[in-house]
């Protein structure tokens, strides 16, 4: 007996119904996006209002004029920091400052919790400083002793840590927890630091100290000095020479007006003897003068240009 196979019929699947999106009203057309369009300008937005509240605070704390308000911030601030408080409008400003970086930085750098975190600790290190300076007082003092040194909170970081480490040591620790702070806050290396420093010697250095003179100059200026001592030492020389010669003169003349009748008798008839002979012998006297001041004179280039006198006695 033959087996007959039933065709079921095909199911007939639902067909999924494709709605198109409908056109956006015009209301969601022309609604702004605000957070979008203010997103460029985040950084300068609040970098201003930052600047705002410091100077707000300046002029309560500083100035003692800022109504109620700054009143209130004053007397806020001095209990919570004391000294510290006077310090908080220029940490405002500077973060507010840090801040319109942030329109200009790379995508992702963290600007404002850097600057942020550098600050908070350049603030408590400070505190902590007053703190130890004003005494380290506790923080149960009084809000007139508070308010004179590091505040509550220096008296609640500063205590402690001078009772653990010592006054020096607490010290210590604050000062380079401010030094931490100054170099995260802006961005700076200690080798930065360092190059800076070296920098900042050389040039009080080359202004104290005069530039050296050349090799040139120096030799220069020493044979100038040398050639005029010379010269000095020659006219000198010159002089005393000339003062002896006048003296020497001065005697011979002396003496030859003191010779006897007879001594002038025997050189008349000597002449009278013979004349050739007694027109010669001033000429060898001349002669031997002359040799004798040219052996006299040094044979050195110092002596250039100087004028030796020889006083010629008159022949007999």
């Amino acid at each position: 007996m033959a087996r007959t196979r039933t065709r079921r019929p095909p199911s007939k699947r639902p067909t999924a119904s494709k709605k198109r999106p409908s056109p956006p009203s015009q209301t969601k057309r022309n609604k702004p996006a605000t957070p979008t369009a203010l997103a460029p300008h985040k950084g300068d937005i609040q970098g201003v209002a930052l600047i705002l509240i410091a100077v707000l605070l300046a002029l309560g704390v500083w100035l003692h004029n800022g109504g109620k308000v700054g009143l209130a911030a004053e007397l806020a601030l001095r209990g919570l920091f004391g000294y510290g408080a006077y310090a908080v409008p220029m940490l405002v400003a500077g973060a507010g400052a840090s801040l319109f970086r942030r329109s200009v930085a790379p995508r992702g750098e963290p600007v404002a919790s850097r600057a942020a975190i550098g600050l908070v600790a350049v603030l408590l290190g400070g505190l902590g400083l007053v703190d130890l300076l004003r005494g380290a007082p506790t923080a149960t003092s009084s809000t007139a002793v508070l308010q004179n040194s590091g505040g509550w909170v220096g008296a609640v970081i500063g205590t402690p840590l001078a009772r653990l480490l010592s006054t020096w040591g607490a010290g210590v620790g604050f000062a380079c927890l401010l030094f931490l702070g100054l170099l995260i806050s802006t961005r700076t290396s200690v080798a930065s630091v360092m190059r800076g420093l070296g920098a900042v010697a050389r040039m009080i250095r080359s202004a104290v100290t005069p530039p050296p003179r050349p090799a040139g100059d120096a030799a220069a200026a020493g044979s100038a000095a040398d050639g005029a001592s010379g010269k000095g030492a020659a006219k000198a020389d010159g002089a005393s020479g000339a003062g002896g010669a006048g003296n020497d003169n001065g005697k011979g003349a002396r003496g030859r007006a003191s010779a006897t009748p007879a001594a002038a008798g025997e050189a008349a008839a000597t002449a009278m003897d013979d004349p050739a002979g007694a027109l010669e012998e001033p000429r060898r006297s001349r002669r031997g003068r002359k040799a004798a001041a040219a052996a006299a004179t040094p044979p050195s280039d110092e002596f250039e240009g100087e004028t030796v006198e020889v006083n010629r006695a008159a022949p007999p």
